[in-house]
């Protein structure tokens, strides 16, 4: 097994993207590479993406790496690695969960990818640091939601009417790619990542995240067609939900109010894509 090294916040936060099989002689190589350079670490992520397999020798030592971590109140974060039973297409992920290694760890600290693994990671030590509050305290207001920005209070009042509430567990899936869509979804509270089925349709590639004071599924309310990805709550998730039945109504309704809905929209897609264009603009200098 091989093993890559990078670094985040500071080097508070150490990746290993590992590579080939991991037994006896390959786990307890990298179990005392991490002992050596953890004593600044506060997370540790192990990326198994590219892990062809993994012995009983080599969970057992990946498990009394968790234990040693533990003790000094430190966190083994694994990415790549999920708790569920599809056999097929999670041969590791399903055996480390038959070994108790997962229960282990714990669920928290389970990821689809290594991009979510670090957002993670990075949010835990900004709250320690008392860079922003606690998950448990975070909530946005309907009327401080951009895309009702351009509404009076007496208008919040009427759009908030049209919302639904709902809730979601961590990994619980909002929508799947294929659905019919007929409803644009607002996170007061949350984090929801947007997945893409990859070729071969085994995994997912998550193309974008969004947190609270957010909108998504908004071409829902313009277009009656199959959602083009899946969505799926990254941690416990509140939702309000608008279907394209009620803004239909609202149009006829409240013409007004409509539009500068559309406005904020319009205005947040834009954002997105300016951002989206930096980011190219910066993969090819």
């Amino acid at each position: 097994m091989k093993w890559l090294i990078s670094e985040a916040q500071g080097a508070r936060i150490v990746v290993y993207q590992l590579e080939g099989s991991i037994f006896f002689g390959t786990a307890d190589g990298l179990m005392k590479e991490i002992e050596k350079e953890s004593s600044e670490r506060q997370f540790i992520i192990l990326d198994f993406k590219r892990v062809t397999e993994i012995d009983l020798t080599g969970a057992e030592i990946l498990g009394q790496l968790n234990d040693q971590l533990v003790q000094q109140k430190k966190s083994l974060v694994l990415s790549y690695i999920e708790p569920i039973n599809d056999y097929e297409h999670h041969r590791l992920s399903a055996f480390l969960n038959d070994v108790k290694i997962l229960e282990k760890i714990g669920e928290d600290r389970l990821f689809h990818d290594t991009d979510r693994a670090l957002e993670w990671a990075e949010n835990r030590l900004l709250e320690n640091d008392g860079l922003i509050t606690s998950f448990a305290e975070r909530r946005v207001e309907i009327k401080k939601m951009k895309i009702f920005q351009y509404l009076s209070d007496n208008e919040i009042d009427k759009i908030s009417s049209l919302l639904t509430q709902q809730s979601y567990k961590a990994d619980e899936i909002i929508f799947h790619e294929g659905d019919e869509g007929d409803t644009m979804y607002l996170v007061p509270r949350g984090c929801v990542s947007i997945l893409f089925k990859l070729k071969k349709g085994k995994r997912r590639k998550r193309v974008a995240s969004f947190g609270e004071g957010v909108f998504f599924g908004d071409m829902a309310l313009l277009e009656e067609k199959p959602r083009s990805a899946s969505a799926i709550a990254d941690q416990e998730t509140e939702l309000f939900a608008l279907t394209r039945k009620d803004y239909l109504q609202l149009l006829e309704t409240e013409p007004q109010i409509a539009s500068k809905i559309q406005l904020g929209i319009a205005k947040e897609l834009s954002a997105r894509l300016r951002s989206t264009s930096e980011e190219l603009r910066a993969l090819e200098m």
